[in-house]
């Protein structure tokens, strides 16, 4: 009898123990979510007024393992429905739409300080991932990331994998008669899968506050799970350098100079910016910038540039990607109260696909960021491509709502 009671005993012992480690983090766990609300209507000269519509509803949580936040999983979900229509005056003539899922951040990080000031920290499963120059590869991956920070010097890794990613989410450059696709139907399709490394050395305020670092990135193509991702033949190398600081004499005054060398294919490229700020914190945090990027087409015994990201680089009906021009432009920003955010800017855009510059066009953009209520944002954004040639020009306005839970 005295061996069945401490049997059932030590089972209560042990429920009330994962009990109290139940509760105790139940309520250590952060949680929430937010439905956004995407519209951007479109107007070319061959096209009558398009809508993309976008609407999504996501929901996180951030489980700490300890008190100090240096080591927690946090995961974020999204369920989205996208619109399409090619022409909003005949209404669901030319539409398409689909409804589809997303695990956009599932993540492990732990971070510990080996002494006052120097500290290693390390990230794994999904998150995103960015290279040092924002113009080549930037979205969430499969991966892990580690990071040394110590006095004058930084080190990170990183490694990662794409073919697991939603398509429906994420855009990827591939060759140019590559046989990838996806349905376009389905909730979840596989992305196009490489796999990517990435290793960066800082050396921060190595001279007169003026920062150093240099960047080696890869995307190694690989054969994923879906039956037309075959994209073991096509290879990318790119190694970047970063100088960042002030500028001399004048006050307020930053510039940033990147300058990417990319092996696209066996075909050496080129993708250069220098971007100068001018910050007026007493003029209601307001900043004015000008930029100017070069990506390489066939000059200079280079070949045209291309990332690994899709990302655009001119408003045009093509929505042209960073190879073979150069754009130039100011930009403004000014914050005139606490909760509204404006900004403006235009460029001027010249396409350098040979040894010839030929202007394009320039184009003009303005953003507006509205904080209506504590959990809610509203965001408006402009967009003018007047072309050099009137098939290339483009109008666009997007309309963004995100309310917080």
């Amino acid at each position: 009898m005295s061996l069945l009671s401490n049997k059932m005993n030590k089972r209560i012992f042990i429920k009330l123990v994962l009990c109290s480690v139940l509760v105790s983090t139940a309520f250590a766990v952060d949680f929430g979510g937010n439905v956004g609300f995407y519209s951007k209507i479109k107007k070319t000269k061959k096209t009558d007024y398009a809508l993309n519509m976008k609407n999504n509803a996501t929901a996180w949580f951030t489980v700490p393992f300890a008190q100090d936040n240096t080591n927690y999983l946090s995961a974020q979900g999204s369920v989205f429905y996208k619109y399409d229509d090619a022409d909003i005056q005949h209404l669901g003539d030319k539409k398409t739409d689909v409804v589809f899922f997303d695990i956009d951040l599932l993540k492990w990080r732990y971070i510990t300080k080996l002494d006052s000031a120097r500290l290693v920290q390390c990230s794994a499963g999904r998150f995103g991932y960015s290279d040092s120059s924002g113009l080549v590869f930037g979205q969430p991956n499969d991966g892990i990331f580690a990071q040394y920070t110590g006095p004058g010097l930084t080190v990170s890794a990183y490694g990662g994998y794409t073919g697991l990613l939603n398509a429906q989410s994420v855009t990827i450059l591939n060759k140019a008669n590559s046989p990838f696709k996806y349905d376009t139907k389905k909730a979840y399709d596989w992305a196009s899968p490489y796999w990517i490394g990435g290793v960066t050395v800082g050396l921060p305020f190595v001279f007169a506050q003026h920062s150093v670092e240099a960047q080696f990135l890869t995307a190694i193509g690989a054969d994923g799970p879906s039956d037309s991702a075959k994209n073991s033949d096509y290879n990318r190398f790119y190694a970047t350098a970063v100088l960042n600081g002030p500028v001399p004499v004048v006050d307020n005054t930053f510039y940033v100079f990147t300058t990417t060398f990319g092996s696209v294919d066996s075909d050496l490229c080129n993708l250069s910016q220098v971007t100068l700020s001018y910050f007026m914190q007493q003029y209601f945090n307001s900043t004015i910038s000008c930029n100017t990027v070069y990506a390489s087409g066939k000059q200079f015994g280079l070949k045209p540039f291309k990332g690994i990201t899709s990302m655009t680089a001119v408003y045009d009906v093509a929505q042209s990607e960073y190879t073979g021009l150069v754009k130039s432009g100011l930009s403004a920003s000014i914050k005139p109260i606490s909760v509204l955010l404006l900004g403006a800017g235009g460029d001027v855009v010249f396409m350098y696909p040979d040894d010839t510059l030929e202007y394009s066009g320039v184009q003009v953009t303005a953003n507006a960021k509205y904080q209506l209520l504590r959990d809610c944002n509203l965001s408006l954004f402009f967009a003018r491509f007047m072309g050099k040639d009137s098939d290339t020009t483009n109008t666009e306005v997007t309309l963004k709502a995100v309310l917080a839970f």
